[in-house]
């Protein structure tokens, strides 16, 4: 038998796994090699955006008063030397890789400035169209899913741009539902195709992320094809058509055999899941649709229940749909990547680590037997069940639909019955179906039931919190009210959305009690104390509940959410400038710099220490009790952190969080964070674009600076 980390946090909760070997069964994951990589890979990214981000920021700055042949110059410039670096490192390296894609971008930069310089009269497609066509030998030449990414998103603006500037006004709205539908099925052939080159060259080719971003930009289109056509009462034969293309590609993704193939394709679970996920859409939209038909029959009452009984039903079948998924085809993809070059295998974080049972529960000290009779429990047969966080999330969508509909039923036939008008009403009717989901939840043993109790506890608990503001005018009672509410539910309920909905509410009111009573060094507080309470619910498993409900839980989502609260919350801190108003000696943005090298410094340390508590002696881990990351590269990205932006830092913690405990999902969630952040920051109007480019240019030459001593000194575990 085989055992995922995935398994942890019902072992924890069993009972089966102590709390203080959680740190051990989690370390016991991660792959150093892995890891290795992608630390390497996410020091290239980073270094190299941020520098290049600030070099666009610096021009920005100076755009105006550049000639028309420097423009040109420089563009091209770069498209040169991106051209012969990539050609003079062999392609396929990951720095090669880097200025391939550079060069593809460069292209599309060169088409907007011809535009700008010569003021052509060309459509919004012509450049796009252009772009796509003379970027694409260099995709066909290059061995990277993420090259072949950026040339699949220039290929569908062209597309949906010429559709809307020529196609529509000439054909109808009806032509679009057309291309639409033409789209999906374009990337249904995609996947097909891909699965087939994923298998006869899975050492560059083999990715899970890509294969679903196929799946899911082929339901994607199929549910715009719908929506297009349902809306604007041309259900035709072009929605037929995009149902049947999305019918068809739920139907390969289940019934397609990996025996067929050397290399099987990975994520087939999520994948069914995302398409699942599609057709339930598309039956919403169409639900809604002819609800919306019966208006002349149906009172407001009569929609709101069928509406819910609808999504109720729905909700239910995605449910038991994910059911079947799990239990007919978790047990794929065990047997090891065929790869052209063994290594990969280690080296690839996409192939979920497995390891025998056995194994496990010797290394960790537990009885195999009993470990092996608390895995055997099924999905749905536990209250507290660990199905796959993106099961939850797209049943947390469809509950939420769900619960929103059962809330305007049961508010509108009590509004009609007793006259519900004022604010105090608001809160008892809140607490009321609060209460009431809450005794649910907790009796609870399927998976539907436990998500629509879910949504009916979001539901009840937001009408009770909207009239405690409104009674309050948002003052001191309404703060405790909902912190008490929102903190009781993620104790006493044991759900990933839910738990993190919480935690991020938890956050949202810190920073409203920051903001609205100014706190001195306001961004510098929330940042410390997130990230520190952040970590320790993603390290140390606690007791929580109440009596009979009570057990000991890993509050993953809480950590997740408090440690990426600092990225997305610093947009609110970036204009709060009253600490220079108080003349405390300090301004904010040292106190920030001051506060983000600490807890940089601090977390690192505090993982390490973790780490090194276990004694973990298992071979996966290459670097045994190594220092994560090394002393020197630790130094340097010190130095970048106090260059960094307000937020940028928070979100490096994110994905060095991530790294040091090989927990994948953060790691993704920092790296996004992070080029959601430096979007952001070129709009921010509290710096000059000179400083902004300033800063993204120092950060970014550190990280390439301790990219570069990585691979000098390479017996350096990242």
């Amino acid at each position: 038998m085989l055992i995922t980390s995935q398994a942890l946090p019902g072992l924890v909760s069993s009972g089966m796994l102590p709390g203080q070997l959680y740190m051990k069964a989690l370390l016991f994951f991660r792959s150093s090699k892995a890891w290795n990589s992608w630390a390497m890979g996410a020091l290239l990214a980073l270094g190299a955006g941020h520098l290049l981000a600030g070099i666009i920021f610096f021009f920005a700055y100076n755009w105006n008063d550049l000639s028309p042949f420097v423009k040109f110059a420089l563009v091209q410039g770069g498209m040169v030397v991106s051209a012969i670096a990539w050609i003079s490192l062999k392609f396929d390296k990951p720095v090669a890789q880097a200025f391939g894609i550079s060069l593809t971008v460069l292209i599309g930069v060169f088409m907007a400035i011809y535009g700008q310089v010569f003021q052509t009269p060309a459509a919004i497609y012509t450049p796009f169209t252009m772009w796509a066509f003379l970027s694409l030998p260099f995709a066909a030449v290059s061995r990277s899913l993420a090259h072949w990414t950026v040339w699949l998103v220039v290929a569908c603006v062209a597309v949906l741009s010429y559709a809307h500037v020529q196609i529509v006004p000439n054909a109808g709205r009806e032509a679009l539902v057309w291309v639409y539908a033409g789209m999906a099925l374009v990337f249904l052939v995609l996947l097909i195709v891909y699965d087939r080159v994923q298998n006869k060259w899975p050492g560059w080719a083999r990715a899970a992320w890509f294969r679903l971003a196929l799946v899911a930009a082929c339901m994607v289109f199929a549910n715009l094809s719908v929506g297009e056509g349902l809306w604007d009462n041309t259900i035709a034969l072009s929605v037929m058509a995009a149902i049947v293309i999305s019918v068809a590609a739920f139907a390969y993704l289940y019934t397609y055999k990996n025996q067929n193939f050397a290399n099987p394709p990975q994520a087939r679970i999520a994948c069914l899941v995302i398409a699942a996920s599609g057709l339930a859409l598309m039956a919403a939209q169409t639900g809604v649709r002819l609800i919306a038909e019966t208006e002349k029959l149906l009172d407001i009452v009569g929609m709101f229940f069928i509406g819910f009984l609808f999504m109720a039903g729905l909700t239910y079948a995605l449910a038991r749909s994910f059911k079947h998924f799990t239990e007919n085809f978790s047990h794929e993809q065990k047997r090891p990547l065929a790869a052209e070059n063994p290594n990969e295998v280690d080296a690839n974080l996409d192939v979920i680590s497995r390891h025998p049972l056995n194994t496990f529960a010797n290394t960790l000290g537990i009885d195999a037997d009993k470990t092996a009779q608390a895995l055997a429990q099924p999905l749905a047969q536990s209250g507290d069940d660990d199905a796959p966080w993106y099961m939850e999330m797209f049943l947390g969508f469809a509950g939420v639909l769900t619960a929103i509909l059962a809330i305007g039923f049961l508010t509108v036939v009590l509004y009609e019955i007793t006259n519900v008008k004022d604010e105090a009403s608001m809160i008892f009717l809140g607490l009321l179906v609060y209460g009431g989901a809450m005794f649910m939840r907790l009796a609870s043993k399927g998976l539907f039931s436990r998500h629509f109790s879910n949504t009916l506890l979001l539901g009840g608990g937001a009408l009770a919190v909207v009239g405690a503001g409104l009674v309050n005018n948002g003052g001191i009672g309404f703060i405790v009210f909902t912190g008490v509410l929102s903190a009781l539910t993620l104790w006493l309920v044991r759900d990933r959305i839910l738990e993190f909905v919480m935690a991020a509410g938890l956050s949202a009111l810190t920073v409203y009690v920051l903001m609205e009573y100014r706190i001195p060094f306001a961004f510098s507080v929330f940042y410390i104390v997130f990230s520190a309470v952040g970590l320790l619910a993603l390290s140390l498993p606690l007791k929580t509940g109440l009596a009979r409900w009570r057990n000991r839980r890993v509050l993953m989502a809480t950590g997740t959410a408090f440690l990426l609260a600092p990225c997305i919350f610093a947009v609110f801190f970036s204009g709060a400038n009253w600490t220079e108003q108080l003349n405390l000696g300090v301004s904010n943005d040292w106190a920030e710099r001051i506060a983000s090298v600490l807890v940089t410094g601090g977390a690192v340390w505090y993982l390490n220490r973790a780490r090194s508590a276990t004694d973990t002696t298992d071979t996966t881990d290459a670097a045994g009790g190594a220092f994560r990351p090394p002393l020197p590269i630790l130094v340097l990205l010190l130095v970048a952190v106090t260059l960094m932006p307000l937020g940028s830092a928070a979100a490096l913690l994110v994905m060095l969080s991530g790294y040091i405990l090989g927990m994948r999902s953060l790691a993704i969630l920092g790296t996004l964070a992070q080029i959601g952040f430096i979007t952001w920051f070129y709009y921010d109007l509290e710096m000059t674009l000179l400083n902004k480019s300033l800063v993204l240019m120092g950060s970014g030459a550190v990280l390439l600076v301790a990219y570069g001593l990585t691979i000098k000194r390479g017996n350096y575990h990242v």
